[in-house]
């Protein structure tokens, strides 16, 4: 009998500890660094979300010539808004113009309170802000705004035809083109692309002249068998808009 009741003693202690365990680990499950959390938001920012999206304006210009037609070539303005550094150059129809009429440019620019679009130059026009509005602004508070036209003069061309002692076209001519008052000097031959704008090597030489500068033209080297006859050079004093300025070399074939 008294083993018994000792073997019955030893089990409900066993049992009363193994519930002191229990209740043990059900509270440390509580504790507040384990047990579920209540979710929460994310602070607010402070200031606007950098990834907030910039409004910008869209500023449309035309170019046109002194009658007031819009050019038929692509022209390139620079457009101005904000501060200092705000500035950018745009060729019409060329990356940045968001019109593809040509004479037309159509730009996005950062939503400020005043733009200006000024004229640059086109293949044959250029600003002459002193007689011809060249450059527009606006304070307009729009997201669209018409800023208008600029207009461009027409640059004074030089042609430069080369004659045999025949009267006939002689190709193959080169000249050096000079401003005797900035130093500046180009040397092109007849028929070289992006400069002679008449058709090829055919004895005529058509360069436009972007601005407005005294001209000496001087034969540098004649058509190929050919020995020149006349005065080698020629000169413009004062080159004017929208004049072509010509002259002719003449020469004589050379006996092979």
């Amino acid at each position: 009998m008294l083993r018994h009741a000792r073997s019955l003693t030893s089990a409900r202690r066993l049992v009363v500890a193994g519930l002191a365990v229990a209740v043990a680990s059900v509270a440390a499950c509580s504790d507040s660094s384990t047990a579920p959390q209540t979710p929460t938001m994310p602070p607010a920012p402070n200031g606007p979300s950098s990834q907030m999206l910039t409004l910008g304006a869209s500023l449309t210009i035309r170019l046109a010539d002194t009658t007031g037609a819009t050019l038929k070539e692509p022209g390139s303005v620079r457009v101005y808004w904000g501060g200092p550094a705000d500035t950018m150059r745009v060729v019409d129809n060329f990356p940045g113009d968001k019109d593809l009429t040509v004479g037309v440019i159509k730009v996005t620019v950062s939503k400020t309170n005043q733009y200006k679009v000024c004229f640059l130059r086109s293949w044959h026009y250029m600003a002459d802000p002193d007689h011809f509005p060249a450059c527009r602004l606006s304070t307009s508070a729009a997201m669209t705004i018409d800023m208008g036209t600029v207009i461009g003069q027409k640059s004074p061309m030089l042609k430069m035809i080369a004659k045999d002692e025949f009267g006939f076209l002689a190709p193959g001519a080169t000249y050096e083109i000079s401003h005797p008052a900035t130093g500046f000097h180009i040397t092109l031959a007849d028929g070289t692309a992006n400069y002679d704008e008449s058709a090829g090597v055919n004895g005529i030489t058509l360069y436009t002249e972007p601005y407005l500068y005294a001209e000496k033209v001087c034969e540098i080297k004649p058509p190929p068998k050919m020995v020149l006859t006349s005065p080698a050079c020629f000169t413009v004093d004062n080159t004017t808009w929208g004049q072509l300025y010509t002259h002719t070399f003449t020469h004589e074939h050379t006996i092979s």
